[in-house]
């Protein structure tokens, strides 16, 4: 259990972050020309990485909670 926490936390933060605050950015700041049409945001909702990021925060909650529960 504790093997797949870690794993999940590991994706978070080396994979799914870096991604998403560079999404954040680009949006932010206008995009750049051509890259425009690439961005995955929806006009009245999350992006795809945004609902991604937060079922894995989500998810390694959950864990963390089952993991208190057994001590």
């Amino acid at each position: 259990m504790l093997d797949e926490y870690l794993e999940a936390m590991d994706v978070i933060q080396v994979k799914l972050k870096p991604v998403l605050e560079k999404v954040r950015a680009s949006v932010s700041s206008g995009g750049s020309g051509a890259d425009d049409d690439q961005i995955l945001v929806t006009k009245d909702g999350m992006s795809f990485l945004e609902m991604k990021y937060n079922l894995m925060l989500t998810y390694c909650q959950m864990i963390n909670f089952y993991m208190l529960l057994k001590l």
